[in-house]
């Protein structure tokens, strides 16, 4: 978030994470999504100036919550061989960069300047 509102292209962040209608009747006709209207819920229920009350979880709201934090780690660690992969490269575009032969050709010739001498 912080890199799309420093390059001021917070809208394109925006596009990405939007379902449109046609996307949403997909989704929802395919199972790939469904309505989540629990914060909706909650936030009238606090306009109201009810009691918040949240369920006790069963041990199936918990295995599929397991599975999400497995499935987000993953994501991450798939991010970070990425960005690793990309480093790597980077470092390696440096290493065989023409400031790093120059440097060895002029540490050549001071070895060699120092033998004859």
């Amino acid at each position: 978030m912080r890199a799309f509102l420093q390059e001021g292209r917070v809208r394109d962040l925006y596009d990405e994470l939007v379902v449109d209608d046609g996307a949403l009747e997909r989704g929802l006709a395919d199972g790939s999504l469904v309505t989540d209207t629990r914060l909706r819920d909650a936030l009238r229920t606090v306009r109201d100036g009810k009691p918040l009350t949240f369920p006790r979880p069963t041990v199936v709201d918990e295995a599929a919550y397991a599975v999400d934090v497995a499935a987000l780690g993953e994501a991450d660690v798939v991010r970070l061989q990425r960005r690793l992969d990309t480093l790597e490269q980077r470092l390696h575009t440096l290493e065989q960069g023409p400031g790093l032969r120059a440097y060895r050709k002029l540490t050549r010739a001071g070895r060699k300047l120092l033998r004859q001498s």
